[in-house]
């Protein structure tokens, strides 16, 4: 069976590193623990220590953040299959063996199901990665699953480390580096739960919802920006900003048009509801262009935009 390397960033994780590293630790297989304390004030540190017969590296030490911390642990990984859990994150009963499993042949990525929990351990959603039948589809209609999603580890050092300047959706842009290589053929998926994911009101990505968004659809604009859009679309992802140093140069022939149809497809009804005409025009003609909608669908939101005119 491979062995694992499993990196933890974690600030002030008192309340939940203890359950992160039981899960790790409980796993049936040969794993590296490596978990990267940016200097916690609240007893990580103690519980961390307290546990450190069952983890193979950690070090308390400021850095630039979740990112830095994930680069540094990555560093020190020498396991066959990688990936990070945060501090408030588990991994399931027989995650990592179900990962191993799957990892054979030419297979670089195994992605499986995160359930989303909380406080009460109950059920919020279950979500994890797409893949959709094409790549312009999984890259503009994208969902990750981060927490239960592996990669081999020579695959992950060979993309090059996070963006230390990315804090919410570093995850996603590194995905994007490697479809963008390495296609999405050698991407295999699993309907098993592989790990769960706190849901929580002080967590970063539930307070920080308004930067997380801006560098997510940052991102996508540093993607979608080598292929010719309209005026008007180039218009609506000014709004955002690209994060310094994310380009992409893909590897793989990407059909653009389909691709900015397939991001502005779940945009459309977005920007509907919140009554932006001129953008949903916009979004509405990308997603003609590829022709993505049966006639019917194209006929109500033809219709749908005439009424959302008039009433402006």
């Amino acid at each position: 069976m491979a062995k694992f390397s499993i990196i933890t960033p974690v600030l002030n994780g008192a309340d939940y590193i203890e359950a992160c590293i039981l899960s790790v630790a409980n796993q049936d297989c040969d794993v590296q623990h490596i978990i990267m304390d940016g200097g916690s004030t609240d007893g990580t540190q103690e519980i961390v220590e307290k546990h450190a017969h069952l983890l193979a590296y950690w070090e308390s030490t400021k850095d630039l953040g979740q990112s830095d911390a994930i680069n540094k642990g990555l560093a020190k990984a020498d396991g066959h299959i990688s990936n990070w859990l945060n501090a408030d994150d588990i991994l399931c009963p027989g995650a990592l063996k179900e990962v191993s499993n799957l990892m054979i042949n030419e297979t670089l990525v195994v992605t499986g199901k995160c359930e989303h929990v909380n406080s009460l351990q109950q059920t919020v959603a279950i979500g994890g990665t797409v893949i959709y039948p094409t790549l312009e589809q999984t890259l503009g209609r994208y969902a990750m699953g981060q927490p239960s999603h592996f990669y081999r580890t020579n695959i992950l050092k060979s993309l090059g480390p996070l963006k230390t300047n990315l804090h919410y959706a570093m995850d996603m842009e590194l995905w994007f580096r490697f479809l963008l290589k390495h296609g999405q053929k050698s991407v295999r998926t699993t309907n098993k739960i592989l790990s769960q994911f706190l849901v929580r009101e002080d967590a970063k990505s539930q307070a920080m919802a308004t930067e997380m968004g801006s560098e997510k659809y940052g991102i996508f604009r540093a993607l979608l920006q080598n292929g010719a859009q309209t005026a008007d679309f180039n218009a609506l992802l000014d709004n955002y900003s690209i994060p310094t140093g994310v380009h992409f140069s893909p590897e793989i022939p990407l059909d653009y048009m389909l691709l900015c149809a397939h991001f502005s497809y779940p945009l459309l009804p977005n920007y509907y509801m919140q009554g932006k005409v001129v953008d949903t025009k916009t979004l509405l003609q990308m997603v003609k262009n590829a022709n993505l909608l049966s006639t019917w669908d194209r006929f109500l939101w033809e219709l749908r935009v005439i009424k959302l005119s008039l009433s402006k």
